[in-house]
């Protein structure tokens, strides 16, 4: 587990392009078909585009 310090705003930015590129990587790789992403807010949009 990697545990990343926050910002000023108390979010966590590196999490975020962690994820991202784990998407990324994902659909480049594997070729999944669907890949389906819940979250609770819009901050993984320009990954998917």
């Amino acid at each position: 587990m990697v545990v990343y310090n926050k910002n000023i705003e108390n979010k966590e930015k590196k999490v975020d392009m962690k994820f991202r590129v784990s998407i990324v990587d994902t659909i480049h790789l594997l070729d999944p078909g669907i890949l389906l992403l819940i979250s609770s807010n819009d901050d993984y949009l320009p990954a998917i585009l």
